[in-house]
């Protein structure tokens, strides 16, 4: 059996998840099998989450997930209650009205409950349009300190308990229920400065529990019970690295390595420590660029056949292509975290503008509130409100990228770049820092963009005013970059683990 694991799919996602979503959907629909995607958080949404990943088709039929959580709940977190004598949903719903307390609704699905003195005592959460119980919060009378988190289900029944020191809010202790009111997990928490967890307890049915001291033991139970000798295994997420390849039954681990292995100073990452100085441990270190293995090779002295480089790959998109004539403006598209250095982005923007172009830039990717807050600041710093606007992440990141000049990419650092590839898939030139990874291996310089030196904001400005004064007519992306190629290499690496 194929796996993936991961941990965490939010419906909101970047290039990890994408990425992984993508190669399952490849190696069902091309290599005629089955996979599994299995993640490690806690959420009682996922079944929601899942059904609309496929009504988006990001996963087809021959693709499955599973939940931690979930499996240690013995399926039933999932479960949907239904009524006695039908197969209908059964909804709990909960009424509005608290005996003794006064209600005020602050806003939609809203409200609190105070009692005859004015104190607050209770604060409930319903889902949209609806009585069925979504959250509710419960206050000490004296203090106001919140004491306890009641978590409720899209079938209103109760999921999670959480319980807090009325001294000072720190988490004490978490209950999991599943769905027919049956606690099947706790956890136990110091009231220090880091709210450290000291125990996990799973309970079994007719059996004795089970303890824990962290959630990566937690894992490498799960991982242990869970797989079978000889099943592959792509492990997406560098916090589950030790929890697989510390379990002891055998399977095939595929390392997939999202981002790049160093610091800004050169040194190894800490979250790539236990797999890198483990490689026996590991069948396949799977990478994106050929760069990376490279310095993977150099650095750690892993066998060169134990990398396999496998890179992001996409269709060929030609109905997308537009004339210059019709391009409007640059853009960016990806997260504003920190790493993206959008700061430098839009320095080389704004001196592009002092040499009198007015060419517009659009960011795609503003839905951290904070991280919109600081982009703002910066664009207010350097005076070019006029010329820029932030949107939310797309859904048609293609369609977007067609539209443009040119897309910006200055990262301090990348796995890949996934978005320099679908800007070339389209037709449309990328600027991007030479930074590892991804970017000399996709941008043929003066071809199908340009690249810049790193953190050189003037030479970035340079170009972009090169490119709307000069076009680049032949804008295509490399044919190594193509998903028949990506059905080749998986197609290998599968068959060479028989």
């Amino acid at each position: 059996m194929i796996y993936s694991i991961t941990t965490t799919l939010p419906p909101q996602h970047g290039g990890r998840t994408k990425s992984l979503l993508k190669r399952n959907k490849l190696i069902t629909e091309h290599l005629n099998t089955e996979a599994t995607i299995i993640t490690t958080n806690y959420n009682a949404d996922y079944p929601n989450i899942i059904k609309g990943f496929r009504d988006k088709k990001l996963i087809n039929s021959s693709i499955y997930h599973e939940n931690m959580y979930d499996w240690l709940s013995n399926h039933m977190l999932f479960h949907v209650p239904t009524r006695k004598f039908s197969n209908q949903p059964h909804f709990t719903k909960t009424r509005l009205k608290i005996r003794g307390l006064r209600r005020v609704q602050t806003k939609a699905n809203h409200f609190k409950y105070y009692d005859a003195q004015n104190r607050l005592i209770r604060h409930r959460v319903y889902y949209k349009n609806s009585r069925v119980l979504r959250v509710e919060n419960r206050f000490d009378s004296k203090s106001g300190a919140l004491v306890e988190r009641q978590l409720f289900n899209r079938y209103g029944r109760l999921h999670k308990r959480v319980a807090f020191d009325i001294e000072t809010e720190l988490t004490l202790h978490e209950s999991f229920f599943d769905t027919a009111n049956h606690l099947y997990c706790e956890k136990f928490y110091d009231c220090d400065e880091n709210n450290t967890l000291q125990l996990i307890k799973v309970h079994r049915p007719n059996r004795y529990p089970k303890y824990f001291k962290t959630e990566k033991q937690l894992m490498e139970y799960y991982y242990e019970c869970r797989f079978k000798e000889n099943d592959v295994v792509f492990n997406d997420a560098r916090l589950l690295d030790k929890p697989l390849m510390h379990k002891s039954n055998t399977t095939h681990n595929i390392i997939v390595l999202h981002s790049t292995h160093l610091k800004d100073n050169g040194k190894l990452k800490g979250s790539y420590k236990y797999a890198l100085k483990h490689p026996e441990q590991l069948s396949v270190i799977m990478v994106f660029t050929e760069k990376q293995k490279e310095d993977l090779v150099q650095r750690y002295q892993i066998e060169e056949d134990k990398i396999k480089v496998i890179p992001h790959y996409i269709d060929d998109h030609s109905e997308y292509y537009r004339p210059f004539e019709q391009k409007s403006h640059f853009i960016y598209i990806g997260r504003f975290s920190h790493e993206k250095q959008l700061d430098h982005l839009l320095s080389a923007y704004q001196q592009f503008l002092s040499k009198g172009y007015q060419t517009p830039l659009v960011l795609f990717g503003g839905s951290d509130k904070q991280q919109v807050k600081q982009v703002q600041a910066w664009i207010d710093k350097f005076d070019i409100n006029d010329y820029v606007t932030i949107e939310s992440f797309t859904n048609q990141p293609l369609i977007e990228f067609s539209k443009a000049i040119a897309s910006l990419s200055t990262s301090q650092f990348e796995g890949f770049g996934l978005s320099i590839m679908e800007s070339l898939a389209v037709g449309t030139p990328v600027i991007s820092y030479d930074y590892n990874y991804g970017p000399g291996e996709m941008i043929v310089d003066g071809v199908n963009g340009y690249l810049v030196e790193k953190n050189n904001t003037g030479q970035f400005a340079d170009k972009m005013a090169q490119l709307v004064d000069e076009h680049l007519a032949q804008v295509e992306l490399k044919p190594q970059f193509h998903t028949q190629s990506a059905i080749a290499s998986y197609r290998a690496l599968l068959q060479s683990l028989k």
